[in-house]
């Protein structure tokens, strides 16, 4: 009985898994059944949490994806490790204007933006020359949410100077907060030659509303000699998001800078300091401490709006630099000799006083999902207010006078013709006024006899511009990301070099 009770047992069991093999297998065959083979699908949209986003026209980098090693003191920090840019600056440590090249062009020839609206300033805090550069040290880097990197003149969107390049730094755009806990970030580093980057911000919003501050201490010694800066940057933002998902936002930012102008140390020299390399490009001794103050402060605004004529996008900003070059001299003589004389006096070379106001309005607007159409205008405009400065002890005063205007209106047509084949043309039309110093400071006199001091110079022109591109991406696995463009363009730029 125990053997039959067994053999039944084992036989209901074996009926049991055949069953379930059965249904098994038979939910199997319904669901190859119900099985749709699709063909090869190909994504082509960048995943948005990458730290670097790269296409042939566009390389993006995501401020806070983006890792570096140590805490990024400035903008520089962040570009300099792309292939496509060349530092070209005395010292990592210290930033300086026009330390920055794109492609071999230096920043007279390629275009450094904000929010589509571009960065330069009249005259050089640094040479005093009139001349179109930035001080990326000047930035605030925690308002900034990515980077635009773009090779070429191809652009409609960007002036004439973009010859190497553009590079668009793109703000945060407001985001809205589930709870009205802020995000706080406090930061501290400390490295060799005395070098300390402290920073703290605080971002938050209460539904639609949102806000931020923040502040940043960088100081350094720096390793030539009389290399110290010390900076302080501060930051605040407002902004509200819109109902139909759009925004506006107001940005101040406000900067205080003390830059050492490097000292000469020449081999062999009288006061040669072996603790520093060999430095022999200055005319610049250790004894006169020259330094220069810099005062920056700016003002953005920001204004997003979905529609049915397409998306519009409004920015302004305003932007105040001042700067004065101070040292110490001979008090009998005035000069500056090699040697450190027995009587020194602290000197101003006199107060220069930057200012520039850009405006921007522009239409987006999708006709398809394979053609899309900007429109825009922008203008730029430079000038200096009153202002004065020494030379041969004797103080000279400028009444407020313009520097550079620039009106421009462009279009932009990008057209997928086929799914690997992408076409962005483009037409920009410039208006360009800029004045040219007519004083010979020799003779102190006019260069052209019955002009004033300032004579004005006007420009304008037609720019076409064209980019294509052929994706190769899939065709095989070595072509995998890859892709083939030409641009042909026209380039036009009317102040290669500087105003003044």
């Amino acid at each position: 009985m125990k053997r039959c009770g067994f053999a039944a047992i084992l036989m209901i069991l074996m009926l049991t898994i055949s069953q379930s093999i059965f249904a098994q297998e038979a939910a199997e065959d319904a669901t190859e059944a119900d099985t749709l083979k699709l063909d090869d699908v190909r994504v082509t949209a960048p995943r948005q949490d990458e730290e670097i986003v790269v296409s042939p026209s566009t390389t993006t980098i995501n401020i806070e994806e983006y890792k570096t090693t140590g805490s990024a003191k400035n903008v520089v920090d962040i570009l300099k490790n792309r292939a496509i840019i060349d530092f070209r600056g005395q010292s990592d440590l210290v930033a300086e204007e026009d330390d920055v090249f794109m492609r071999g062009f230096d920043a007279h020839r390629f275009t450094t933006a904000m929010d589509g609206m571009t960065l330069d300033y009249g005259r050089s805090a640094y040479s005093g020359t009139r001349a179109m550069v930035v001080d990326f040290s000047t930035l605030p880097l925690n308002q900034i949410g990515s980077i635009e990197i773009m090779p070429g003149p191809h652009s409609a969107l960007y002036g004439g100077k973009s010859m190497g390049g553009v590079i668009n730094l793109k703000t945060k755009r407001p985001e809205r907060y589930t709870t009205l806990k802020p995000d706080c970030r406090v930061t501290t580093s400390y490295g060799s030659y005395n070098t300390q980057n402290h920073s703290v911000s605080i971002d938050g919003g209460v539904d639609s509303f949102v806000y931020g501050f923040s502040y940043q201490h960088y100081r350094t010694d720096g390793y030539l000699r009389n290399n110290s800066t010390e900076t302080d940057n501060y930051s605040a933002r407002l902004g509200y998001i819109l109902p139909s998902d759009g925004y506006i936002s107001f940005s101040v930012a406000y900067t205080d800078k003390e830059k050492d102008d490097v000292a000469k140390n020449e081999v062999g020299g009288v006061d040669y300091d072996s603790d520093y390399p060999e430095t022999t490009t200055t005319s610049v001794y250790d004894w006169m401490d020259r330094l220069q103050d810099i005062y920056e402060y700016t003002y953005r605004l920001n204004y997003e709006q979905p529609s049915r004529l397409g998306l519009w996008n409004v920015g302004a900003y305003y932007g105040n630099q001042d700067f004065e070059r101070i040292y110490n001299r001979d008090k009998n003589t005035g000069k500056t000799p090699e040697v450190e004389p027995d009587e020194i006096e602290r000197y101003g070379a006199g107060l220069r006083r930057n200012r520039q106001v850009g405006v921007k309005i522009q239409d987006e607007i999708a006709f398809s999902e394979t053609n899309t159409v900007i429109v825009g205008f922008d203008r730029v405009q430079m000038w200096q207010e009153p202002e004065y400065y020494v030379y041969d002890d004797i103080t000279y005063t400028k009444d407020k006078h313009d520097v550079y205007y620039c009106n421009a209106g462009y279009l932009q047509d990008k057209w997928t013709i086929i799914p690997r084949l992408t076409l962005t043309a483009g037409l920009r039309y410039e208006d360009v006024s800029y004045w040219r110093s007519n004083l010979n400071s020799s003779t102190n006199s006019t260069y052209i006899t019955g002009k004033g001091l300032w004579v004005r110079r006007d420009s304008n022109q037609w720019i076409p511009k064209s980019f294509l591109t052929y994706d190769l991406n899939g065709l095989a696995d070595a072509l995998s990301d890859t892709a083939v463009s030409i641009g042909v363009s026209k380039i036009w730029n009317p102040t290669p070099f500087c105003y003044g």
